[in-house]
C-alpha cells in the first residue's frame, strides 16, 4: 500500500532526527575513546604525573599500530591485481578479465592508493574504523581554438556542439581571401573593381565563410576515493553492517567558491551562516594541538569567498515519492537544528566503505588495536617511572636532618661535592631506598609479552633479539607464522568488509557513468573498453597476497611447483598436455615475480594467452594421409636425391675427363714444343758447324796458296796467282 508522500518540511525532520540519532554528532563516548587512543598514540602524559617523580610515557601504542602498518600496506600495494572479478558465464570471461584491470587501474593508477590504503588502514588500527568515500568526480578542462574559413555546415555543426563556446564570430564573402576584408565597407568600390571576376561571382554565389574562435570544453570523468576523518562520519546508531544501514552522513567543511562551482544556487550559499563555533570539536581539537597552539584561529574570514560553511551530505533511506518503499537519497543540508536543504537527488547506494581490525558480533564498530593495548601502556609507564625513581632516589637519596643542627640552605643544594653545613656529624642522616628487585624487570617483560600476544606482533618479527640465537630455528618459525596469521586475519577482515565495497563501487561508477569508449593501457596494450557494456556483477573474490614475512615461504613453494610442473610436462610430452599447459606454467611465473617484488611481469615472461591460437590436432585419417604424404614426400625426395647424386657423379666423371683431356693436350702440346726447340737448336748447331768448317776451309785454301807462292819462282808464281781465279 502506497504511503503519503514526504514533503520539504517533513525531509527536514527526519535528516534532524537522524543526524541527531547518529554516532558521531558532537562527541559522546566513541569521540572520547578515539581522543584518548590519539593521545596515547601521540604519546601524551597521563595527567596524574607527580611533580619532581619521572613523566616517561612508553609507547606500546604506537608501536604496535606502526609495526602493523608495513605488512598490511603491502598485502594490498604491492602488486597491480587486488580484486578479481569473476566471469558470470564462459562467453563473459574475457569481459571478466577486462573489468578486472581496468578497475585495478582506476583504483591503483587514477587515484593515489598508497596514500588511501594507508590512511584508511591507519584509522582503523587507531580510531575503531577506518573510512572512505567513492564518488564519481568530473574535472573540466578550457582549451582555446582558431578556425578560419568554415562552410555554414561546417559552423552549424561546430555551434551545436554543448562542449564548445563562441568566443569570436565574423564573416567574410568566400571570393575574397582574408587579407582582403581590410578593405571591405571601407569607402567606395572602385569601378574596375566592381567588374572584376571576383565581384562579379560575389554576387551570383554570396557564400559566406566564418571565422571562429571558441573555447572548447571537454570533461573528464573518473571515480574519486577520499579518506573520511574519523569525526567528520556519521553513522545510525543502531547499525550493524555498512551494507545494511539506512542512513550516514559527511559533516565536510566547503568554501562559498566550492559550493558555487558545485552547482549551488549563489543566493542560498550567501545567506548560510559559517557556524564557526562547530569548527572543531574536542576530537579535532586533539588531532591539531601539537602543531597548532590556536586551532580557533580562522584567517579565511578576511576574504568572503573563501568562508568556510559546514556542510552534510546525507545518504538515507526515505520514501520520497510515497510509494511505501524507502529508496536511497542524498541530501545536502546546511546550518544547525533547523537545516537549510542544498540539494536531494536519487541515488542508488551510498559511497562509503569502511573497515575494522577487530570484528565485534553484531556491531558496526569493532576493537581497536589501541583498545587491545592502552591499559599495557598505561602499566608499563607505571612500571617506568616507579623503576627511574627508584634510581634517582637510589643517587640522590632523602636524608634526615636534626632540626636547628643543619643549615638547610646547603641541605636543599644537591651537588657533587657540596658541604654541608652542620654542628655535629650525626646531625644528618641518610634514609635507606633499597633497591629494585628483578621482579620489576619480569613485569615489564611480562607486559610486553601479553601486548605480542594481543596484537600478534613479536620482536621476531622486528628482528633478532638477544635470545633468538638460543631458540631453534623452528620454534622461531612458528612464532612468526603465528603472528604473521594474525595479521593475515586483519588483512582478511579488511578485504572482505571494505576492500570488496570499494573495488565493487568503482565498477559501478564506471558502469554508469563512463558511456563514452576509454582507451587504456591492459598487459601491454592499448585496448578500447566500454564499462557501460559490461554485466553487472555480484561475484567478485579479493586476492589478498601475502605478508612480507611470508614472502621467502612463498618463493620456495612456487619453485617447487615450477620443478613438479617440469617433470609433468616431460611426461606428458610437451606444455600442452591434459596437466599442465603454458597458461598453467605462466600464472605460476606470474606469482613468482609478485613475490619477488616486481610488478611487471610481462618484462620477464611473455603470456601464452596473448600468442595466436594453435591449430587443431588432426585427425586419425588426416594423420594416415599426412603421414602418406610425408612418404611420397620422402621417396620423392629420395628419388631426387640419387638423380642429383647421379648427375653429380656424371658431372665429375666428364669434369674429369676433361681436365685429363685438358692435360693430355698440354702434355702433347709440350713435347712438341721442346721437339722443336731441340731440332732448332740441332739445325743451328749444324749451321754452326758448316759455318766454321767453310771458314776452316777457305782459309786453309788460303795458306795453301800462299805456301805455294812462296815455294815457286816469281814469273810462275806471277801466272800462277794471273792464271788462277781469285
Amino acid at each position: 500500500m502506497a504511503g503519503s508522500k514526504v514533503d520539504e518540511n517533513d525531509l527536514k525532520a527526519i535528516i534532524a532526527a537522524k543526524i541527531t540519532n547518529s554516532v558521531g554528532f558532537y562527541g559522546g563516548a566513541l569521540s572520547k575513546d578515539r581522543q584518548t587512543a590519539l593521545r596515547y598514540y601521540e604519546g601524551e602524559k597521563f595527567g596524574n604525573e607527580v611533580d619532581g617523580r619521572s613523566q616517561v610515557v612508553s609507547r606500546d601504542v604506537a608501536e604496535a599500530i606502526d609495526s602493523m602498518m608495513p605488512s598490511l600496506v603491502r598485502i594490498f600495494t604491492a602488486g597491480d591485481q587486488v580484486v578479481q572479478f569473476d566471469p558470470v558465464g564462459p562467453e563473459d570471461e574475457e569481459a571478466a578479465k577486462q573489468a578486472t584491470e581496468v578497475v585495478n587501474w582506476v583504483v591503483t593508477q587514477k587515484n593515489e592508493s598508497f596514500r588511501i590504503f594507508y590512511l584508511w588502514f591507519k584509522d582503523a588500527l587507531l580510531s575503531r574504523a577506518g573510512v572512505i568515500k567513492t564518488y564519481w568526480d568530473t574535472q573540466e578542462y578550457r582549451q582555446k581554438e582558431e578556425y578560419q574559413g568554415l562552410t555554414d555546415p561546417e559552423f552549424q555543426a561546430l555551434t551545436e556542439d554543448p562542449e564548445i563556446e563562441v568566443v569570436e564570430h565574423s564573416t567574410r564573402p568566400a571570393a575574397l581571401p582574408v587579407e582582403a576584408m581590410a578593405g571591405l565597407g571601407v569607402g567606395p568600390v572602385p569601378e574596375e573593381a566592381s567588374e572584376s571576376p571576383q565581384m562579379q561571382a560575389m554576387e551570383q554565389a554570396p557564400e559566406m565563410l566564418h571565422d571562429v574562435t571558441l573555447m572548447r570544453t571537454n570533461k573528464i570523468g573518473m571515480p574519486k576515493i577520499v579518506n573520511i576523518p574519523p569525526d567528520e562520519f556519521l553513522i545510525d546508531r543502531r547499525a550493524v553492517d555498512i551494507d545494511e544501514v539506512g542512513f550516514l552522513a559527511h559533516r565536510v567543511k566547503k568554501t562559498e567558491t566550492d559550493l558555487i562551482e558545485m552547482g549551488f544556487d549563489k543566493a542560498k550559499v550567501k545567506s548560510l551562516p559559517g557556524y564557526d563555533n562547530q569548527d572543531f570539536t574536542l576530537e579535532r581539537m586533539e588531532r591539531f594541538k601539537q602543531e597548532d597552539e590556536n586551532p580557533y584561529r580562522n584567517t579565511n574570514a578576511l576574504d568572503p569567498t573563501m568562508r568556510e560553511i559546514w556542510i552534510t551530505e546525507c545518504y538515507l533511506k526515505v520514501d520520497w515519492d510515497g510509494d511505501g518503499i524507502a529508496e536511497w537519497r542524498k541530501v545536502t543540508v546546511a546550518g544547525e537544528n533547523a537545516y537549510e536543504i542544498l540539494s536531494n537527488e536519487e541515488i542508488d547506494d551510498h559511497p562509503f566503505a569502511a573497515v575494522s581490525p577487530i570484528l565485534m558480533p553484531h556491531k558496526f564498530w569493532g576493537q581497536s588495536i589501541s583498545d587491545q593495548t592502552m591499559d599495557l601502556q598505561l602499566i608499563k609507564s607505571t612500571l617506568w617511572r616507579q623503576m627511574l625513581d627508584n634510581m634517582y632516589l637510589q643517587n640522590n637519596q632523602r636524608v634526615i636532618a636534626v632540626e636547628g643542627q643543619v643549615n638547610l640552605d646547603d641541605l636543599l643544594t644537591s651537588r657533587p661535592g657540596g658541604v654541608i653545613r652542620a654542628k655535629s656529624a650525626q646531625a644528618v642522616t641518610p634514609m635507606i631506598t633499597a633497591p629494585m628487585n628483578q621482579s620489576a624487570f619480569q613485569m615489564i617483560e611480562y607486559v610486553d609479552t601479553v601486548r605480542e600476544q594481543r596484537t600478534g606482533i613479536t620482536r621476531y618479527n622486528q628482528g633478532l633479539d638477544s635470545d633468538t640465537l638460543n631458540k631453534t630455528a623452528t620454534g622461531v618459525q612458528m612464532i612468526q607464522n603465528a603472528a604473521q596469521q594474525r595479521l593475515e586475519l586483519i588483512a582478511r577482515v579488511f578485504a572482505e568488509t571494505g576492500v570488496k565495497r570499494l573495488f565493487r563501487r568503482v565498477f559501478e561508477l564506471l558502469q554508469k557513468h563512463q558511456t563514452k569508449e576509454m582507451t587504456v593501457r591492459l598487459r601491454n596494450k592499448w585496448v578500447d573498453v566500454r564499462p557501460s557494456e559490461w554485466n553487472s556483477r555480484s561475484d567478485m573474490t579479493v586476492s589478498v597476497g601475502l605478508g612480507t614475512g611470508d614472502k621467502q615461504q612463498q618463493f620456495g613453494i612456487i619453485n617447487q611447483l615450477l620443478l613438479l610442473d617440469q617433470k609433468i610436462v616431460e611426461l606428458q610430452g610437451g606444455v600442452n598436455g591434459p596437466l599442465v599447459t603454458a597458461p598453467n606454467i605462466y600464472a605460476k611465473l606470474e606469482k613468482l615475480v609478485e613475490a619477488a617484488g616486481y610488478k611487471n611481469v610481462t618484462a620477464f615472461y611473455t603470456d601464452p594467452r596473448n600468442q595466436p591460437p594453435q591449430p587443431p590436432k588432426p585427425s586419425p585419417e588426416e594423420m594416415k594421409a599426412q603421414h602418406d604424404m610425408q612418404l611420397n614426400q620422402a621417396k620423392l625426395q629420395a628419388d631426387q636425391a640419387m638423380n642429383q647424386q647421379k648427375m653429380q657423379a656424371d658431372q665429375q666423371q666428364a669434369q674429369v675427363k676433361i681436365q685429363s683431356d685438358a692435360q693430355l693436350e698440354q702434355m702433347k702440346m709440350a713435347s712438341e714444343f721442346r721437339i722443336a726447340q731441340m731440332k732448332a737448336q740441332m739445325d743451328a748447331e749444324v749451321a754452326r758447324h758448316k759455318a766454321e768448317l767453310d771458314a776452316n776451309a777457305k782459309i786453309q785454301i788460303a795458306a795453301m796458296e800462299v805456301q805455294l807462292k812462296a815455294s815457286m819462282p816469281q814469273d810462275q808464281s806471277s801466272n800462277l796467282s794471273g792464271g788462277m781465279p781469285a
